[in-house]
């Protein structure tokens, strides 16, 4: 996966992949808090999958991945998708001219980039351009990137160029084909982004090596690395296979009160574990997704109505384990958990071990030591360390 994801699992996928093949259960695996996949990657195609996370983006990369039917080639997007983008890139480019000069010119020293990047209008801070969204947002425009992005998260040229292939692939492409060529270009948009892994800030010329990367970052260009994404794309397991999984955006503990027990064999969850709200850090891919031209505040263009998960409240998460573990208790799954002993849970004061033995009838603890990076700290302060426990809660 080329997006770079705040507690990504990949080190310990293997762990739970154990655990869950130990289990006597038949059904599918619900993973409530997908991310990259990485325990559905570890888990192969010995189950079918049910695959949820609390942002579309990632749904989208989740279904195009594990559910679609129908596979991207360079050759055949290249073709079905390049007159559709060059007509609208020419057309926003005519209409962003001033602005490309302006930026052009701006990137010729340090100075002029930063004093560029602070003025270049955006919606978050320009009347007109909030005027323009609004009337987009009741009618079909591709110039979204471009009004809220644009010389900041990526070069005005880039921005253009995102919503063209946008533009392109919602015209031009089947709903079979779409989810795989959307999620290509959104892990294009994280390849280029000017940013240091995600997107709760973009990077400022401050010194000679920020001003470096940001030309190098603007530099990258869009449709050659769309294309490559779609070369690279890897779907897992074969299509009747992946016809049995399903992918879904929803908020965890709302999808659990209205699941199905008897379908599923175990349900696996990766709860954050800081007051961090991942839909602050990754704002920009969503609202790139969902194209819904949003209100925008602030200096780093956040969306508004962002996602906000229990279990990163301090006044919410015991509240949102309970709920959690009760849904699966009552409906006599098997469920995983994964979270850390230094969680925001025990720092409010509440025992995670406590709360599952009180609900399933055994409960049985793996630990391991994991290296979380903090995405965009540096020095000694870019990882932080954490015993993770895995969880097997088994139920009456």
């Amino acid at each position: 996966m080329p997006i770079r994801y705040m507690g990504t699992k990949r080190r310990l996928a293997p762990v739970v992949e154990a655990t869950i093949r130990g289990l006597d259960w038949e059904g599918a695996l619900v993973d409530l808090f997908c991310g990259t996949a990485a325990v559905a990657q570890a888990i192969g195609t010995g189950r079918s999958l049910w695959l949820n996370d609390a942002q579309a983006f990632i749904a989208c990369i989740a279904r195009a991945r594990f559910c679609s039917q129908t596979a991207a080639r360079r050759h055949d997007a290249d073709r079905l998708l390049n007159e559709s983008f060059q007509d609208h890139r020419s057309a926003l480019e005519l209409r962003h001219s001033e602005r490309l000069q302006e930026e052009r010119s701006a990137v010729a020293s340090r100075e002029q980039l930063l004093a560029w990047i602070r003025k270049a209008p955006h919606v978050g801070s320009s009347t007109s351009l909030r005027a323009a969204a609004a009337r987009m947002r009741a009618g079909a425009d591709y110039e979204l990137a471009a009004i809220y992005f644009a010389s900041s998260y990526f070069s005005t040229q880039q921005a253009i160029d995102l919503d063209s292939i946008r533009f392109a692939v919602d015209r031009e492409a089947s709903e079979e084909q779409r989810d795989v060529l959307l999620a290509a270009w959104l892990t294009t948009a994280s390849l280029i982004a000017n940013s240091p892994g995600h997107t709760a800030q973009f990077m400022k010329p401050v010194g000679e090596a920020s001003y470096r990367r940001i030309i190098t970052q603007w530099a990258r260009p869009v449709w050659t690395t769309f294309l490559e994404q779609i070369d690279k794309f890897a779907q897992v397991g074969d299509a009747p296979w992946r016809a049995r999984n399903t992918a879904t955006s929803e908020d965890s503990i709302a999808l659990m009160s209205r699941l199905d027990g008897s379908s599923v064999g175990v349900v696996y969850a990766d709860p954050p574990y800081t007051s961090d709200q991942y839909s602050r850090y990754y704002h920009v891919l969503e609202t790139l997704y969902l194209y819904d031209y949003p209100e925008s505040t602030g200096e780093g263009r956040y969306r508004g109505g962002r996602h906000v998960s229990a279990f990163c409240l301090k006044t919410q998460v015991n509240d949102a384990f309970e709920a959690l573990a009760e849904s699966a208790a009552d409906r006599l799954v098997p469920l995983i958990i994964s979270y850390p002993s230094n969680g925001l849970l025990q720092q409010a004061g509440y025992s995670l071990d406590d709360l599952l033995n009180a609900r399933f009838r055994s409960v049985t603890i793996v630990q391991m030591a994991l290296s979380h990076s903090r995405m965009g700290s540096g020095g000694k302060d870019s990882t932080k360390e954490a015993v993770e426990n895995v969880y097997l809660c088994r139920p009456s």
